[in-house]
């Protein structure tokens, strides 16, 4: 039985539903200030629930789950457990959407949508994307959502290979995104035409296909890629990808290991420019730890600095012939393994020794790394102001790759299943990202922690 409770001060209702409730009926056609409340229990849904609801920015519109519960939504048929077309101003917390074996429906559709936010739910089982966002979507916040066990489908997609239709302004942070078991599912994918996405915090491991794929910006705003962790990419049939760039993209305090081909992979679309590759850590890759497929000498704003790469027994990294020109940076990467291509720009690492532990997966540096203080300090390296555990960077004398060495042992979150620990959310410093909780434990800490870099180039340089 569902209650309606009608405030007195507006004309905002508030609706509190539970298992057994027409779903379809009763959350299709909110308004402003409305908000409905899902009782714990689980709901079966016979199709696809409709969404499109249209708030303002000073009463959004909210589905959420009641403080406690686990609300699991259940589609038994259809294309998609939710359908927003056109939805503005919607908040969605808290709910578990799940599909039933054999089939294959996404979690989140989404179609030209503005200003929603998807935060602390879980999607799984779907068979097939978990956030699907065609047509023309702006400032979408996916933040700390699980979405896992899909046998066909991307973890988050946004918008179309061909640009036809793209996501800009918008946030993915601090979800956990695993099981994907489809050898063309990545954990994100940034389609051609996608612009100033953020990507942030996710932990991505166990996914067949790739990690994170970034495409061509289209000349438009960079992509934000940073303090990611990802892991166990690809399998002994599919040659997986851990970070994948073609376009403008800012990437950075990344950790990147365990993936059946290359760590990080730069790719020859026709509007390649902007990319910064700086202080990320890749290891134990069965391709190259960097793999460059095409030259970048020619194009603006591109950067590859203070990296560090380990594969001890295997490839370092690789660029082809005459890959670099006089208005490219390359400058700090420490490598350990086969280089081939590169000619400049780096020295060699200390292998495993460089970190506290990587065969448990703790590439903190070591008392003994050379990866301490020798970065280069320059503001044209892009010297992010925090590192993967949302530590402050010495800008003077910074560490190579993705962690800057603050004591003997490491401080932060180490790679495991589940939410990262740290992370920075609108600016803050945050102790837990992800989960039905949300954001946790929030230290508030100066803007000023973005990024020690100078200010991002105007499209004409590139970005």
């Amino acid at each position: 039985m569902f209650v309606f409770v009608l405030a007195a001060w507006a004309s905002a209702a508030q609706l509190v539903v539970s298992p057994g409730d027409d779903l379809a009926a009763l959350t299709t056609s909110l308004g402003p200030g409305d908000e409905v409340v899902f009782n714990e229990g689980l709901y079966f849904v016979d199709g696809t629930l409709d969404w499109s609801h249209v708030g303002t920015e000073t009463e959004p519109t909210r589905l959420v789950a009641a403080t406690g519960g686990s609300v699991v939504i259940e589609l038994a048929s259809g294309g998609a457990v939710v359908s927003m077309l056109g939805a503005r101003f919607v908040e969605v917390r808290g709910l578990t959407l799940q599909g039933v074996e054999g089939l294959n429906a996404d979690g989140f559709a989404v179609y030209d949508g503005e200003d929603l936010v998807f935060e602390s739910n879980v999607l799984r089982g779907l068979g097939d994307e978990g956030f699907d966002l065609e047509g023309f979507n702006q400032r979408i916040t996916i933040r700390g959502n699980e979405i896992a066990e899909s046998t066909g489908g991307m973890g988050v997609q946004l918008g179309c290979d061909d640009a036809t239709c793209a996501t800009s302004e918008s946030v993915v942070s601090g979800n956990w995104i695993h099981g994907l078991e489809s050898s063309g599912a990545w954990g994100i994918y940034l389609a051609n035409g996608c612009t100033g996405v953020t990507v942030s915090d996710n932990v991505v491991h166990d996914v067949v296909g790739g990690g994170i794929l970034a495409a061509s910006t289209e000349h438009g705003d960079a992509h934000i890629i940073e303090r990611n962790a990802v892991w166990s990419i690809g399998s002994e049939e599919v040659t997986g990808r851990g970070i994948a760039l073609s376009g403008a993209a800012i990437v950075q305090n990344n950790l990147v290991f365990q993936v059946t081909g290359d760590g990080v992979w730069t790719g020859s679309a026709s509007t390649l420019e902007g990319l910064v590759v700086s202080f990320n850590t890749v290891a134990d890759t069965g391709g190259y730890g960097l793999y460059l497929s095409e030259p970048w000498a020619g194009l603006p704003g591109m950067v590859l600095a203070n990296n560090a790469i380990n594969n001890a027994t295997g490839y370092g990294a690789r660029a082809p012939d005459e890959a670099f020109d006089a208005g490219n940076r390359v400058v700090g990467n420490r490598i350990t393994g086969l280089v081939d291509g590169l000619e400049g720009g780096f020295e060699a690492g200390g292998g495993a020794l460089d970190f506290v532990d990587a065969a448990g997966f703790d590439f903190y540096p070591s008392d003994v790394s050379t990866l301490r203080d020798v970065a280069d300090p320059a503001a044209d390296s892009w010297v992010p102001a925090l590192d993967f555990n949302s530590s402050p960077r010495d800008g003077a004398a910074p560490d190579v790759g993705a962690y800057e060495y603050v004591g003997a042992t490491n401080p932060g979150w180490l790679p495991a299943p589940g939410f990262k620990g740290t992370a920075v959310v609108d600016g803050v410093v945050g102790a837990e990202v992800g989960g039905c909780g949300g954001n946790k434990s929030m230290i508030f800490a100066p803007l000023l922690l973005l990024l020690r870099r100078r200010p991002p180039r105007g499209r004409d340089a590139g970005t």
